[in-house]
Order: C-alpha cells, then structure tokens, then sequence
C-alpha cells in the first residue's frame, strides 16, 4: 500500500495521469498482498519458506524500484531535488533490502542490512518534511 500512495504522490507532485506502467505497479502491490495470503508463508514458522520469500517479495521489488524510478525521473527532468533525493534513498533502501531477500537462508547476518535500509527511509522522510513543510512554513512567514 506504501508505493500506491507513493505513486498518487507521484501524480500530484509531477501533474501526472497514470498509463499503462503505473497500473502495472498498482496491480503488483494488489498480487502482493493476495500472495501474503497464502498458508504456504507459513508465517508460523521461524524460517519461513524461501521459494515463497521470493515469490512475495518479488511483486514488492518491481513496485518499489518502478515507483522509484518514476519519481527520479520526472524529479530529475523537473530539478526537483527533493523527490529527487527521496528516489535515491529508495533505491538505496533496496540495494540493502535485496541482498536480505536473496541470500537470508545462507548468510542469516546479512539481515542487518535491514537497518541501513530502514535509515534511508528515515532520511527520505527527512528530506520530504525538510523539502515540502519546512519552505512551506518559511513562505508563510515572509
């Protein structure tokens, strides 16, 4: 649900009509959260399927990297340095999150790279406050 909302940013901040790629994006979070569904996560479980990790990540990988590079795109083509700024620290988060997804069932340390992944979302949300509301509260005191 996160990218959806973030792709109804997208549209808002860039004066943008979704097309066919962003219906797309739409649909993989929807067969996400279907496939979260299934009895076969085993979500009980300490370790969790791993051929069923990668079947519902996937849907989230190509969400999150296409929302990304949607908004990297029209920021750059806009210099737009915030959504710009935010973009990065989306694909950033997910250089962290894809080695998890990947290699998790080798290499069980390689989940610390959860944390990196989760400070640039903290940065994003940083830069979107400082970005948006911050000129917002200057404006109005001039």
């Amino acid at each position: 649900m996160f990218y959806i909302a973030f792709l109804y940013i997208w549209k808002y901040r860039f004066k943008r009509e979704f097309g066919v790629f962003q219906y797309f994006l739409i649909a993989a979070g929807i067969l996400r959260l279907i496939i979260l569904l299934f009895p076969q996560n085993n979500w009980s479980s300490l370790n969790p399927p791993y051929t069923w990790s990668l079947i519902r990540n996937a849907p989230l990988v190509v969400q999150g990297l296409g929302v990304a590079f949607l908004i990297y795109n029209d920021a750059r083509r806009l210099k737009d340095n915030t959504f710009k700024w935010i973009s990065i620290m989306i694909f950033i988060s997910y250089a962290c999150y894809m080695p998890v997804i990947l290699f998790y069932n080798v290499y069980p340390m390689i989940g610390l790279l959860m944390m990196p992944k989760t400070v640039a979302y903290l940065i994003a949300g940083y830069i979107g406050y400082r970005g948006i509301y911050f000129k917002n509260i200057l404006k109005a005191v001039d």
